[in-house]
């Protein structure tokens, strides 16, 4: 499928879903996401990084995204609020979720640089007991050189106003195309207590999340990394 008809696709999609309550991040999410972008370099985008990008864009070769969740940090969370009953609700929550954007995405840089570049961000900042919700990966077992992004899903708060269903944002990005290669979402209780009693929880949920993660994909910031 063509790039431009994929990005135009997810766009409406996610334009179509904003009705859902969708706060915005909490401002200690905000400022991690700008601490690592100067870390990378990406705080300010440059002709170089554009031409880079295009270049990129231009030379084919496109594949389906592959998508790694790590929903280990949502279901401890759900089991400290006396929720564990509803993690196989979540568990399939996700993988629709995961489904639907990896059939609505391609990309086509190279796949071998990913998890190294995120292992490099959770090595610099776990030890020193930061960003734990954002990049601190559980990945025993798996073959982190099979996906294309990589995704911390946590239990949230509702210090957003008790009306915040879920947020999410992106942290690490391709050295090369610049794209999210990792990001974090959140569940709020708030938003789970809605999506308990509406009348087609999975449906309702699943709608969430997918308006969700187009902030991870890139559908955030977007004055900052496009060209005017």
């Amino acid at each position: 499928m063509n790039f431009k008809l994929i990005v135009i696709i997810a766009i409406l999609a996610t334009s179509a879903l904003a009705h859902h309550e969708c706060q915005g991040m909490p401002l200690d999410m905000s400022e991690a996401i700008e601490e690592i972008d100067r870390h990378q370099g990406f705080d300010v985008i440059t002709e170089d990084h554009l031409k880079q990008r295009q270049e990129l864009a231009d030379s084919g070769n496109y594949r389906q995204m592959r998508i790694f969740f790590d929903l280990q940090p949502l279901n401890d969370g759900l089991d400290k609020l006396g929720l564990g009953d509803r993690k196989d609700f979540y568990k399939k929550v996700f993988e629709i979720t995961g489904k639907w954007w990896e059939n609505a995405l391609s990309v086509n840089d190279d796949r071998s640089a990913i998890w190294p570049r995120v292992l490099q961000y959770k090595n610099h900042y776990v030890p020193k007991g930061q960003y734990l919700d954002y990049l601190n990966f559980s990945t025993a077992g798996r073959d982190t050189g099979a996906y294309d992004i990589f995704i911390k899903v946590n239990m949230g708060d509702d210090k957003q106003g008790g009306s915040t269903l879920a947020y999410a944002g992106p942290f690490v990005r391709h050295p090369k195309s610049q794209r999210p290669i990792s990001g974090a979402a959140f569940l709020t209780p708030y938003g789970d207590k809605v999506n308990k009693s509406h009348a087609t929880p999975i449906t309702y949920a699943t709608s969430v999340m997918i308006h969700e993660f187009g902030h991870i994909f890139g559908f955030t910031s977007w004055a900052q990394y496009q060209p005017k």
